[in-house]
């Protein structure tokens, strides 16, 4: 990685890199570009296509190292916590990025207590004045902000605020069609922390995954036509690991309740796929998932406004489409 270079937390637990590090990436990008220095991204939890990870080198990474040198999900925190520790004494980093995730919350202060180095969390903007870096973090729930800054040429570690760095919603073409991956076994804890123990793993139930959390959306409107129609839409992100939303007419109408509402009077989310069943795409819900990672969009009228945001497209009737989609996913797992 080189004594100056840039690190960059990247997560994966589901095997896809989750938005909060790929926040975390960008704000790193930002700061590599002013200060002209190489960037690494150290991929922990299971290994992700060679697509994505073209994707991030198509970002600006120079390099990815996977933490445990197996596709396994299952590497206790410690051993992270460890391997990183040891990869900072004998490969300094300038500046060490994380996500705003509870692993980033938990691995940032205890690393760098680790280390003897500074640590900045919700990090929402960076100035180079001469050497010094500048941090910017919001105080007091956003009514103020304070600026901190590291001392010239010292090492430090930033986690970032939470949607504070936009990453764009369409795909990179990266014409890379094979990507280096460079492996890091993880060590073995020389200590224990006893403040904090992970004993399990529990991912978020679709049925009380808050709609602000969840990865997958899948959300419904006029074109659904009834509130039974609703059933095949929990089907299908049950299917896919998601959530149900609705348009505002689906829920005047109620189909669905209020609280599942995405729009601009309603909920503000940016999953990572956002499927719209049979909406036509006004501008009052695209405010309120414009920042969905991608958008698979279903509807039986082609000159829909809907398909000028959609990464992908189905001209058809979302009744019919949503259970093929389904049946083809409980097939795929079987």
């Amino acid at each position: 990685m080189g004594e100056s270079g840039l690190w960059v937390l990247l997560e994966s637990p589901r095997g896809h890199v989750l938005r909060e590090s790929l926040e975390a990436a960008v704000a790193c990008l930002s700061l590599a570009q002013r200060l002209k220095r190489p960037v690494a991204g150290i991929l922990t939890g299971i290994l992700p296509a060679q697509s994505q990870c073209g994707s991030l080198l198509s970002m600006g990474l120079d390099r990815l190292i996977h933490l445990g040198g197996t596709e396994d999900n299952n590497i206790p925190e410690g051993s992270i916590l460890w391997t990183l520790k040891g990869i900072f004494e004998t490969q300094k980093a300038l500046i060490f990025f994380v996500g705003a995730t509870p692993l980033g919350q938990r691995l940032a202060p205890q690393l760098a207590v680790l280390l003897d180095i500074g640590c900045i969390s919700q990090a929402t903007y960076f100035r180079l004045i001469g050497d010094t870096l500048q941090v910017t973090r919001p105080v007091f729930h956003g009514r103020a902000a304070e600026i901190l800054r590291f001392l010239p040429h010292s090492t430090g570690i930033v986690r970032v605020f939470p949607r504070a760095f936009e990453v764009s919603s369409e795909s990179a073409a990266t014409g890379i069609t094979e990507v280096s991956i460079e492996r890091c076994p993880c060590a073995t804890p020389s200590a224990r922390i006893p403040e904090a123990e992970t004993m399990e793993i529990i991912l978020d139930s679709p049925e009380t995954m808050d709609m602000e959390d969840a990865e997958i959306v899948v959300a419904g409107g006029k074109g659904i036509g009834s509130k039974e129609a609703f059933v095949l839409l929990e089907d299908l992100a049950k299917a896919l690991g998601g959530v149900v939303a609705a348009s505002r007419v689906a829920v005047d109408l109620k189909w669905a309740p209020k609280e599942r509402l995405v729009g601009q009077t309603g909920r503000k989310i940016a999953p990572d796929l956002y499927v719209a069943c049979g909406i036509s795409g006004a501008s009052q819900h695209i405010a309120g998932m414009r920042e969905s990672r991608y958008l698979l969009a279903i509807n039986t009228d082609p000159a829909a406004p809907i398909f000028k945001h959609a990464t992908w497209g189905i001209i058809g009737d979302a009744t019919r489409v949503v259970p093929a989609m389904t049946h083809a996913l409980q097939q795929h797992e079987k």
